[in-house]
């Protein structure tokens, strides 16, 4: 998913961007309740008469509601009472148990990517809104649909672009994410239930008394120590009675990953209180959860009451507010996950019930820009502290309202506001009230020039809004801008995309340029900035913005688009029609076993037609796969030309393909292609752990390096496997052996046969030359001299380490050619093979001059101790060099 006053600026940027996604922070006040309780029971379906025809299917034809036997199954929308999406497919999920036999009558819910609208939708201080982050189970019931398993274990689900399906009964539960476009498997979408795991906490107040609404944590320890929080943010808080439940800790086996073989890590429940550092906890471990209520106790606490006022009058818009401790103890680095946050009350109070005593605190709020104060805490039990946060005598204050073109107030909205000019530039976000109005703090003035300013207001799905002010003097104190009407900017163009089979309903990503030729005639399209753009879901677009008159193209990417040539269009122009080459998209998957690094594959689409090449378009034609379960792994390719292609599946460790399989059709066939599901990796690789030691014998534990495999033309661009610390994991072609180049930065690159699953290496170091050199005169005050070795003939082939990362193969097959400074006349270099030459740099402060170097002309690796000598003609050109240039005549020194 972000350090006096650092420990309160880092806070304080915690809290601004944790406010944006405030789910991470929070969890519903009691707790999510189990799947089972949280969806109202809906009849199984008992019998295969009716059933059985709707499971047959894969899926049911896409746009059409289920028929009356898949509606049983199906059930109905959850809480929400959602209709079911027009655009999605049907697709069947088996529910099993761990032994793989059908659980029927399992409660079954599923969402979707529309999961994402409703977050825009929440109030980010509720301390429901987090539930969502945390419980799958309050993400069906607010945005999902929910069924039940029939006696098969079948539920029938919708799947648009992703789609995530949990499933539990009494004491077990299960999740399945659908990834976009992936190729189901073979053998159906299976969701297998494990036993379920929770934690009871009982929390009491320094009495003994419930303490309601108090967060928990799960902490991770090291030792003694706190390492971390799981996923770093709260994950229940207490209801009325005290209590809560941690669900699903069985989510915490998957960071066990690190523990000491055969051994549990501990864990630690706590609770997350600003100021209460301290916490003991109770340690546990996934084999040892306590089948009772664990209690945990506070300190003594008070409260803490706040509010926003802007001219001695309480705000409008302030949503809520987060409070933090102060500090900077090392657990300061941990205990900021430690913030409270909670809406502001009707009477516009914010209320804080747990603060613990004798402590300093900072409060912060963004919704009228960013607003802070830091305060001393409450010095005695039940003690109230109330605290006002204001603007700054020194700070620019703006207030107005927001209004659309027909009058209507553009209120209970999140807008950003961004004031620019040459030198200054601020950008705050602020939240209208109901009547449109706004008071936003953007703090003091940089300089006084005139600053635009424009604001936006965006929501995933509508037709963005902007406001733009003429340039004004901004000064410290209020402002008021009056009434501010919504325009949207002059209306550049309307249209619509269009596919080759209709209107295209996905998202397109494209820029706007604009002709320059004056400024720069070799490339005279330069991007447009600071447009509006907004497209409805059916292909239709709008674009509004000011440009100067002149020529207009779209320039679309190619990520999920095949090239194509700029659409040029006119100011002002409506109902364009521009053509979109989608192409085809293609989906595969493959089994992997357990415990295989999936990073170490990848694929690639060959044309198949004579003479075609997919190289010089790389990024379309080759994927990496994505896990999609212990041993599933997906392969995408968005889009494809049509035609025949030959599918490759290699390793970065190996040049030989795992596998092929010719005469791949796009796009796909009816019913897609078999022998692209499931592809069997199992017997096709081998895990080889590859063992690094240095000089000594002791692994290299914090090296990094490359397993070349070997055979790679010299003048082609290499490809191998990184390698990082001292034991890495390669995956080779399971028959026969396996040669590598071993390159590690700062050694000596070793070929190593891999036969066996554990293969160790030592590594030498190069040899070394010292360098002596004596200045002719003394050297500037502060100068260094810095000598370095540089090959006479270099390797300069590129290299790549999967698809994000790579370099020139210098840099590994060579010795390292930083330099060094020389010490009292006297430097000790690393020298790779074959002949180098020396050169000699005189360094003053940031002014660098290379001196010629007489003698040595020639260095070899044998050339052991080397005296360096220079002409007081090459001494003084460089002293000369560091000398910045005379001015011309008549201007400043």
């Amino acid at each position: 998913m972000p350090k006096d006053r650092r420990p309160l600026l880092v806070a304080t940027l915690c809290a601004l961007l944790g406010a944006s996604a405030v789910a991470s922070w929070w969890l519903w006040a009691t707790g999510a309740p189990g799947l089972a309780a949280a969806l109202t029971p809906h009849p199984a379906t008992t019998g295969r008469t009716e059933g059985a025809a709707a499971f047959g299917d894969d899926e049911a034809p896409a746009g059409e509601a289920p028929t009356t036997a898949e509606a049983r199954i199906a059930a109905s929308p959850a809480g929400s009472g959602r209709p079911w999406p027009t655009d999605a497919r049907w697709v069947a999920v088996r529910i099993v148990d761990e032994a793989g036999d059908p659980v029927a009558g399992a409660d079954v819910g599923w969402f979707d990517e529309s999961l994402e609208t409703l977050y825009e939708q929440l109030h980010p201080y509720e301390p429901a809104t987090a539930m969502l982050w945390r419980s799958p189970e309050a993400q069906v019931e607010r945005i999902g649909w929910r069924t039940r398993s029939d006696d098969q274990g079948m539920a029938r689900v919708t799947w648009r672009r992703w789609t995530s399906v949990v499933a539990a009964d009494a004491t077990r539960f299960g999740r399945l994410d659908l990834p976009e476009h992936a190729a189901l498997p073979a053998d159906g979408l299976v969701l297998t239930l494990r036993p379920e795991h929770s934690l009871q906490v009982r929390v009491v107040d320094d009495r003994g008394q419930p303490a309601a609404g108090v967060p928990i944590g799960i902490a991770v320890l090291e030792g003694t120590q706190v390492s971390r929080f799981w996923d770093w943010t709260p994950v229940a808080i207490t209801g009325a009675d005290g209590e809560a439940t941690v669900r699903h800790l069985q989510h915490l086996a998957a960071d066990e990953g690190d523990a000491a073989p055969g051994a549990e890590r501990p864990w630690r429940v706590q609770t997350l209180l600003p100021g209460f550092t301290d916490d003991p906890g109770v340690t546990f471990t996934l084999a040892t959860l306590p089948p009772s209520p664990v209690e945990l106790r506070l300190p003594a606490c008070g409260q803490v009451r706040a509010r926003v006022e802007v001219g001695g009058r309480p705000a409008s818009g302030c949503r809520g507010a987060v409070l933090m401790a102060q500090g900077e103890t090392e657990e300061w680095q941990w205990q900021q996950t430690a913030q409270l946050q909670q809406p502001t009350e009707g009477d516009g109070w914010v209320r804080f019930a747990w603060v613990p005593i004798g402590q300093r605190y900072a409060i912060t709020t963004h919704d009228n820009g960013l607003l802070t104060t830091d305060f001393q805490g409450p010095a005695s039990r039940d003690e109230e502290v109330t605290v006002v946060l204001r603007p700054s005598r020194d700070s620019i204050v703006l207030t107005g309202r927001l209004l659309a073109p027909d009058g209507r107030p553009l209120g209970d909205r999140h807008w950003w506001l961004e004031a620019r000019g040459n030198d200054s530039r601020y950008r705050s976000g602020l939240r209208t009230d109901e009547r449109g109005r706004f008071a936003v703090t953007l703090g003091e003035p940089g300089t006084e020039e005139p600053l635009t300013m424009v604001f936006e207001h965006r929501c995933h799905g509508q037709r963005p809004l902007r406001v733009r002010v003429p340039p004004r003097i901004l000064r410290p104190g209020t402002e008021d801008l009056g009434d501010l009407v919504e325009t949207g900017g002059a209306l550049l163009a309307t249209g619509r995309f269009v596919a080759e089979h209709g209107p295209c309903p996905r998202h397109v990503f494209f820029r706007v340029e604009r002709c320059l030729p004056a400024v720069l005639a070799d490339q005279p399209w330069r991007p447009v900035h600071d447009l509006l753009e907004h497209q409805d879901g059916t292909g239709n677009f709008e674009l509004r913005g000011e440009v100067q008159p002149g020529r207009l193209r779209l320039v679309f990417g190619t990520d999920d688009l095949l090239p194509m040539p700029a659409f040029e269009f006119d100011v002002g122009a409506r109902d364009l029609e521009v053509p979109l080459a989608t192409g085809y998209r293609l989906a595969a998957s493959a089994q992997l076993a357990k415990g295989l690094d999936e990073d170490h594959l990848f694929a690639v689409l060959q044309p198949m037609a004579e003479g075609a090449r997919a190289t010089e378009d790389r990024q379309r034609y080759q994927t990496a796969p994505v896990r999609d379960s212990e041993t599933r792994l997906d392969l995408q390719w968005p889009a494809l030309p049509a035609g025949r292609y030959r599918l490759a599946l290699y390793s970065w460790s190996a040049l030989a393909p795992l596998l092929r399989i010719d005469d791949v059709a796009v796009p796909a066939p009816e019913g897609g292609d078999p022998r692209l599901v499931d592809i069997d990796l199992r017997g096709l690789v081998r895990r080889v752990d590859l063992v690094v030691h240095g000089p000594d014998g002791t692994p290299i534990e914090d090296l990094s390096g490359v397993a070349f495999p070997l055979g790679q033309e010299a003048a082609a661009e290499w490809r191998g496997a990184a390698l990082y610390g001292a034991t890495s994991q390669l995956l080779l072609p399971a028959a026969g052996p396996q040669e590598l180049l071993v390159a590690v930065y700062g050694f000596r690159p070793q070929r190593v046969r891999c036969d066996g699953d554990r293969v160790a290496i030592r590594l030498d170091p190069w040899p070394t030359v010292e360098v002596q050199f004596t200045p002719p005169e003394p050297l500037p005050a502060g100068g260094t001299m810095e000598v370095s070795l540089v090959p006479e003939a270099g390797v300069d082939t590129p290299y790549r380490l999967r698809f994000w990362n790579g370099g020139s193969i210098a840099s590994l097959l060579a010795a390292p050619a930083d330099g060094a400074d020389l010490v009292a006349g006297r430097a000790l270099l690393p020298i790779g093979d074959g002949p180098h030459h020396l050169e000699l740099t005189l360094v003053a402060g940031q002014a660098r001059s290379l001196v010629r170097v007489a003698q040595p002309t020639v260095v070899l690796p044998t050339s052991g101790r080397l005296q360096i000598s220079v002409t007081q003609a090459a001494w003084a050109a460089a002293l000369a060099r560091l000398q910045p240039p005379e001015p011309p005549p008549n201007q400043p020194k």
